[in-house]
């Protein structure tokens, strides 16, 4: 922020380009690049001894609390994962800027496990539109008993942007918070503390309301329409992915090339 206007408002593209824009596409090319300035063009000294890091941790977190207050007055469920999307980008962001291995480890972990978890929370909001054709969160009473894996998934990528396990987010923030502590930069760990408490203050309502919120819910709606496997499948993949890259942090290798590169631009762990 204050650069931040595109985002929410390209959340009116279809579902699909919505989730590899905010999941994988434009945005992670951003955050890459600013990680590879931060390490590799300036380097952490000049970083460190020029106060850049310490400038551009500030921006960072700034734009995560801002965010989710953001996120937090939202109704409509896509613009509400746009807002944390900007959330969960400047976290990335804030994690290279703390110049900490362990902070940087979490903050490249976090390109792919938010990657992950972000797109599984815009195909189950992708889905939800398409079965039943509602948008706004308040409209979405009941709807967990109507679509129960749609939900379960969307759930489970919820809890790891609020750093809730078993869910892949728990790892990224860990680190992070280890990161801070090892670069003697507490007022960042409260800075993700309140996050991701934020985070939590606004996908609650919607587990809530989809779960526990009484309404004429329609059943049958992941059982009685067959071309809805064509979307069921896919979440449910990323959604696995979600607790599996948790559980088993360095699939694919991701934890260990992390390690390789914190490794090489400190010089040491």
């Amino acid at each position: 922020m204050p650069v931040h206007a595109w985002l929410p408002t390209a959340m009116v593209a279809p579902t699909p380009v919505s989730a590899l824009l905010h999941a994988v596409a434009v945005v992670k090319a951003g955050v890459f690049g600013i990680i590879r300035i931060v390490f590799y063009l300036y380097g952490t000294d000049v970083m460190d001894v020029l106060g850049l890091g310490l400038l551009l941790a500030c921006l960072a977190a700034f734009t995560v609390i801002v965010a989710n207050l953001y996120a937090m007055g939202q109704d409509n469920l896509k613009r509400l994962l746009a807002y944390s999307t900007i959330n969960q980008l400047s976290f990335i962001i804030l994690g290279a800027a703390v110049l900490s291995p362990r902070a940087a480890i979490g903050a490249m972990v976090h390109i792919t496990y938010h990657g992950f978890m972000k797109i599984t929370l815009f195909l189950c909001a992708g889905a939800i539109l398409v079965v039943t054709g509602k948008k706004q969160v308040s409209q979405m009473a009941g709807i967990g008993r109507s679509m129960p894996i749609t939900m379960t998934a969307f759930t489970i990528a919820a809890f790891g942007m609020c750093s809730i396990p078993p869910a892949a987010g728990f790892i990224s923030k860990w680190y992070f918070c280890l990161g801070t502590i090892q670069a003697d930069r507490v007022a960042f760990l409260l800075v993700a503390v309140t996050a991701s408490v934020l985070d939590l203050v606004y996908f609650f309502p919607v587990v809530r309301t989809a779960f526990f919120d009484r309404a004429n819910a329609v059943s049958g709606y992941e059982t009685e329409r067959p071309l809805y496997l064509f979307m069921l499948v896919p979440l449910s993949i990323t959604g696995a992915f979600a607790i599996i890259f948790c559980l088993f942090p360095n699939t694919l290798y991701i934890f260990d090339l992390a390690k390789m590169a914190a490794d090489n631009i400190f010089g040491g762990l």
